[in-house]
């Protein structure tokens, strides 16, 4: 069972999050985005706190948590023009995760791209 937190964050939104129970055996990876909104950390771990755990020392201090899940695939999407629009969302395939996060950026009127995808199952 994929288990997720995803979260929308474009410059003057309010976050939108979506969570459910995990397991600690699952394979889980989460994905931040760091304080200028302009890049973005991929981390894996044994746990979802392990994942949720990493990203942020990657990304360093400010970082703001993207998207995280369990047993499922993961993307992210930024806008095309190098703006601060970006996404995250999951899904159970590559295909739905993708659609999910470019559909979210866009929402707010940016044109968004997809900059990483990874399915862990």
């Amino acid at each position: 069972m994929a288990r997720t937190l995803c979260v929308l964050a474009c410059v003057g939104l309010v976050p939108a999050f979506t969570a459910i129970g995990f397991s600690q055996s699952d394979k889980c990876q989460a994905i931040y985005v760091n304080k200028n909104n302009v890049d973005y950390c991929y981390e894996i771990g044994g746990s979802q706190d392990e994942a949720r755990n990493a990203a942020p020392q990657s990304c360093g201090e400010g970082s703001q948590m993207g998207c995280w899940s369990c047993n499922a695939c993961i993307a992210f999407a930024q806008a095309t023009d190098g703006g601060t629009c970006w996404a995250g969302d999951w899904g159970m395939t590559e295909e739905e995760a993708e659609g999910k996060a470019v559909k979210a950026c866009e929402s707010v009127g940016c044109k968004c791209e997809i900059k990483f995808k990874k399915c862990l199952k």
